[in-house]
């Protein structure tokens, strides 16, 4: 059960994950038979703000080590195009394996208001997480 990783295009932006209204640069998960199961990236808000965020099926849930090694990968890949921080969100009533594993990426709570946990990533502060 491996997952093959590769730039995403507009059409898995659209088709997989409509909810991201602005700019972006994301990777997309594959399974074997070429299914999208899994996309992730970087999302350019209006406000100047660079935000993370992923959009996964329960099969791509299933791969943590490869979700895992995609998200480090694109970390250092945008820290590498100057991209120096970042923000997230979790939700309140989402799983403890979200906190744990935006934890685990390097980024630290900053804050919670209405349902959502805000959190920070800075590549200046943050060691490459393993």
């Amino acid at each position: 059960m491996s997952i093959a990783i590769r730039p995403a295009v507009a059409r898995d932006v659209l088709l997989f994950c409509p909810s991201v209204p602005v700019r972006c640069i994301a990777i997309a998960g594959e399974d074997e038979s070429g299914k999208v199961i899994g996309l992730g990236g970087v999302a350019f808000l209006p406000d100047g703000r660079k935000m993370l965020f992923s959009e996964l099926t329960e099969d791509a849930r299933k791969r943590p080590v490869a979700l895992h090694r995609a998200a480090v990968r694109l970390l250092e890949k945008l820290k590498s195009e100057g991209i120096t921080s970042l923000i997230a969100t979790t939700s309140e009533s989402g799983p403890e394996a979200a906190e744990r594993w935006i934890r685990r990426l390097g980024f630290t709570f900053v804050l919670e208001q209405g349902g959502q946990k805000l959190w920070m990533w800075n590549a200046d502060t943050v060691q490459t997480p393993s």
